[in-house]
Parts: C-alpha cells; sequence; structure tokens
C-alpha cells in the first residue's frame, strides 16, 4: 500500500511477484495468526483462546490496523491535524504492539489493572515506534533502513514529524519512552525485556 520496492533490503512481495501474492500472503499472514491461537496443540484453556482472538481481532480489523491503514492512505491527500495523526498511527501500528503487550497479561490469568497498564504501556510504544519511523524516514537513507529514505515528504503525508519539526519530535520520543518504562515500575526486574523493547524502539536505526 505503500507501493515501496525494499524492505529490510529486499525486493517487497508485490515487486518480487505481483499484487495480487502480495495481498493473498498478507491474508494468509494474519489468517494464521487465529489458526496458532486456536490450534488444539496451542496448550491453553477455550476462555483465554477467545479472549485472544476477540482481542485480536479487534486489533488488526476496522478498529485497529486496518482502518488505520485506510486513514494513513487518505492522509496522503488531505492533511489531517495533530490529533487525527495521532488517530490513525494508534491505530495502524499502534493496535497490534497494545495487543501483543496485553496478549501476556490475559494467557497469564491478569488482574484488570494489569492488563490496562500493559495495553498502555503498549500504546506508549506504538506511537514512539511511529515517531521513530518517522524521524528515520526523514534523517537515514535508502542502505540503512532497507527501505526508500524521504518518502512521507514527497508524497506530502501528516505525520507528527511533519507538524512540528525533528527537534520537537526527538523531544517527544524520549518522553514517551520514558512513560512507557515508567508504567513498568511496579513490575521491576521481571519487566526487563519490556524495557528493552521501549528503549530499542527508540533507538532503531532502521
Amino acid at each position: 500500500m505503500d507501493d515501496d520496492d525494499l524492505r529490510r533490503g529486499q525486493p517487497t512481495v508485490h515487486r518480487a511477484f505481483d499484487e495480487a501474492t502480495a495481498i493473498l500472503a498478507g491474508d494468509s499472514l494474519l489468517t494464521y495468526a487465529f489458526d496458532i491461537i486456536a490450534a488444539p496443540e496451542t496448550t491453553l484453556a477455550d476462555r483465554l483462546k477467545t479472549e485472544l482472538v476477540l482481542a485480536l481481532a479487534r486489533a488488526a480489523g476496522p478498529g485497529g490496523m486496518a482502518g488505520g491503514q485506510a486513514l494513513d492512505l487518505a492522509a496522503e491527500k488531505s492533511a489531517p491535524d495533530e490529533a487525527g495523526i495521532v488517530t490513525l498511527q494508534a491505530m495502524k501500528t499502534g493496535a497490534l504492539l497494545r495487543f501483543a503487550c496485553e496478549a501476556g497479561a490475559i494467557v497469564a490469568g491478569s488482574p484488570p489493572a494489569d492488563r490496562e497498564r500493559l495495553r498502555l504501556f503498549g500504546q506508549k510504544i506504538g506511537l514512539a515506534y511511529q515517531l521513530a519511523d518517522d524521524l528515520l524516514d526523514l534523517t537515514s537513507d535508502a542502505s540503512t533502513l532497507g527501505k526508500a529514505a524521504g518518502k512521507d515528504a514527497a508524497r506530502g503525508k501528516g505525520t507528527l514529524v511533519g507538524l512540528h519539526g525533528r527537534d520537537w519530535a526527538e523531544k517527544r520520543l524520549e518522553v514517551l519512552t520514558n512513560e512507557a518504562i515508567g508504567l513498568l515500575a511496579p513490575y521491576r526486574e521481571k519487566a526487563l525485556i519490556l524495557q528493552e523493547a521501549a528503549r530499542f524502539i527508540a533507538s532503531r536505526d532502521n
């Protein structure tokens, strides 16, 4: 949908094969996620499987990834305001990250307060991920990124970096990362991997 020729230095599926194959590959991978959750080999109680399937469906569907992607495509034609940009990024990028963070709490049977805390953590790192991605599009190059750089500005796409500038975006990225890590304080050493994930999102170079 962003019509890039490369991803991680490799030809994108619609370039290596064709657009129909790319669409079918995406459909298959998304469907396979539900297959993994529901399969008999996945040793979880049926109640937990149902919760996971519902949460993933909402994160991936029109209220999440798919709807956010539609808004993102529309943003190339009519630039949204800041609230619109945050909304589409929270849906397109953030929804699946929120699910990934909450899923562990679902499997563990954690209380609602922990689930909400991890959802909020996922929301913060989702916004941080997109902000870092937009900064990389502005500051990096294709050989480092493994994909084309400078596409957002070339397409007139609405981003927080384009709206507020690089300095603001870098400071906001730091704030989001620190807020996300702060949410994990009650879990101490148990949350080290998630803390490192938040730092990686903010400091990655591709």
